[in-house]
């Protein structure tokens, strides 16, 4: 072993041993190196992935790098996982990408991407977002592909790799969103839709507004049509002084935000319906002054509102000036229309756009990770669909909690056994191992009133250093197969052996 290479061995056993970091100077000392050839090793861990750094003060700290190697991804993800090195040269890829584009992995390994049979599904595309991974830069694009009149769309995302040898290279990991691509392009023009809606309404009262202030004239028959207008409208309308005070409510308003007349006039809008934590800064000013500044003053917003059950909403206001007889600015008109299932719908497709960029949600199987502790770190979209438990009301749940998910009690699982294999008895339970990767078939009673057959896989996960850091295990309902008398997708399972304790142990 070269000198270099003893020092970075040396280094990685000190950072190993010292999780919560060190700086070079405590790097040096620990190894009796000087700072200079100290710095030069961590620049090649960093360099390298096999390390990182953190600035804290004056200070910079190194830790080990604690990452899921990228082999371990390939045996889990349903994705399209593609590997390649910085030369665009095809490395590695999954079966989920083998089987979607129909070729063989032999065809594609030591093959440049641009000239593979790759190259006739919109490579072109694809090839930004692979230079910007090769300068460490995640990006991602949508791609279109038609085949026999049929229309699928990917989404790729390119990931910036770090291989053993410290070379670099890129993954492209790519899921089928053709189902989502949809349903957001529904979405969008449904919210579109009311979205106009919403804005000829405020235009409309606004115009019916200016109409009324040009009226004026004849004070009581203005006053008389505003009343019935407002107090039919179909929408929130208040009034206030300079002070912000509340000094009209319609009938609407008090409906919608749960107020008896009574109790709402004289009241300030900031200890009513404006929530406390969205009392801003240009809120508090406008009552403070702004309309005497600017009497012609005219303003559109969505804001965040309170119900007097604490319920918080959202409104669009069209907000405006309001001058007596003589011209003078005497306070605020505010019109206002309910967009809470608007603003919901646009949570929504946030957040899902969101949950692709993480790779765990990315599976479609059922999967959930757990640390070293056993407790629950990962939960995804498909494993609530199967056992009805939200991720909310599991993660963080240690004690094997989630067995009960699956098996109505707490009782070890496969990940268990993968995040331990010494545990695993041999002689008593059925498995099939690949390498760390243990793979069975079980029945569950509790999943489904008439049972269901699962296939599950499990395994460690390591991070760059090799130390161990949690599992995986990911199951799929194949009661489907099992009812038509064909194996399971993709596998070529073993003869069972004679199981002597109950078989759901296996799983």
């Amino acid at each position: 072993m070269g000198t270099n290479e003893a020092e970075l061995d040396r280094i990685r056993d000190v950072l190993r041993s010292h999780r919560k970091g060190l700086t070079i100077a405590e790097i040096a000392r620990l190894i009796s190196l000087n700072r200079i050839s100290t710095s030069k090793y961590l620049n090649m861990l960093l360099a390298s992935g096999q390390a990182e750094m953190r600035v804290h003060g004056p200070s910079r700290v190194f830790y080990p790098t604690q990452r899921v190697p990228l082999s371990t991804i390939l045996n889990f993800s349903t994705s399209m996982v593609l590997v390649m090195d910085e030369t665009l040269t095809i490395i590695d890829a999954n079966n989920a990408l083998l089987t979607f584009f129909s070729v063989e992995k032999r065809d594609l390994t030591g093959q440049d991407i641009r000239y593979s049979p790759l190259a006739a599904y919109h490579i072109p595309e694809v090839i930004p977002v692979i230079r910007k991974a090769l300068e460490s830069q995640d990006s991602t694009v949508e791609i279109n592909l038609e085949n026999d009149g049929s229309e699928n769309f990917l989404k790729i995302k390119g990931v910036p790799t770090v291989f053993e040898s410290g070379d670099h290279g890129v993954t492209l990991i790519a899921d089928d969103i053709t189902e989502l691509t949809r349903y957001r392009r529904h979405l969008e023009q449904l919210v579109d839709e009311r979205s106009r809606e919403l804005t000829d309404t405020n235009a409309r009262l606004v115009r019916t507004i200016d109409h009324l202030r040009r009226a004026r004239r004849d004070v009581k028959e203005s006053e008389k049509k505003y009343r019935e207008l407002v107090e039919n409208a179909n929408s929130i309308i208040l009034k206030t002084d300079l002070a912000g005070n509340i000094t009209f409510f319609n009938e609407f308003a008090q409906k919608f935000f749960g107020f008896a007349e009574e109790e709402i006039l004289g009241q300030n809008v900031l200890d009513t319906i404006v929530p406390h934590e969205e009392s801003s800064a240009p809120d508090k000013e406008i009552i403070s002054g702004v309309l005497s500044r600017f009497p012609d003053y005219s303003q559109s917003k969505v804001s965040r509102n309170i119900r007097k059950n604490k319920e918080l909403v959202w409104i669009s206001w069209t907000n405006k000036s309001i001058r007596d007889a003589k011209g003078k600015v005497t306070g605020l008109l505010a019109i206002g229309n309910d967009i809470t299932d608007r603003k919901h719908a646009e949570d929504i497709l946030q957040q899902s756009e969101e949950k692709l960029s993480a790779i765990i949600n990315f599976l479609p199987d059922a999967t959930f990770v757990i640390d070293t502790n056993g407790v629950v770190i990962a939960w995804n979209r498909a494993v609530e669909d199967m056992t009805g438990v939200k991720a909310g009301e599991m993660l963080g749940k240690g004690d094997y909690e989630y067995s009960i998910a699956f098996f109505g009690r707490k009782r070890p699982m496969l990940i268990d056994f993968a995040l331990d294999q010494n545990r695993v008895p041999l002689e008593e339970y059925h498995y099939t191992r690949h390498g760390d990767n243990l793979i069975t078939e079980t029945y569950s009673s509790y999943l489904s009133p008439k049972g269901i057959y699962v296939w599950a896989t499990a395994a460690p996960l390591y991070d760059q250093l090799g130390t161990l850091i949690g599992a995986i295990e990911s199951l799929r309902d194949i009661t489907g197969f099992k009812e038509a008398g064909v194996g399971q997708p993709g596998t070529r399972p073993k003869r069972a052996r004679k199981q002597r304790r109950d078989p759901n142990l296996a799983a």
